[in-house]
């Protein structure tokens, strides 16, 4: 799944994202370690990994998305 971010928040390394079906989803910090990525612009493109957890789904990893 692709989303863009649209809120970071540097120092709790938390924000929210954009899906491209225009539901924003939140992601933490723990989620925020697993992209390796050291800071996040507004508008950047990321791959999510997300795990439905009772009616919202969470963000469990990020990456970033490179274009070649």
């Amino acid at each position: 799944m692709q989303a863009t971010i649209s809120a970071f928040d540097e120092p709790s390394r938390s924000g929210r994202v954009l899906l491209d079906d225009g539901q924003e989803l939140s992601f933490s910090a723990d989620a925020w370690a697993t992209s390796r990525m050291l800071t996040a612009r507004l508008g950047q493109r990321v791959e999510l990994t997300v795990t439905a957890a009772g009616e919202r789904p969470q963000v469990t990893a990020l990456r970033l998305i490179t274009f070649r």
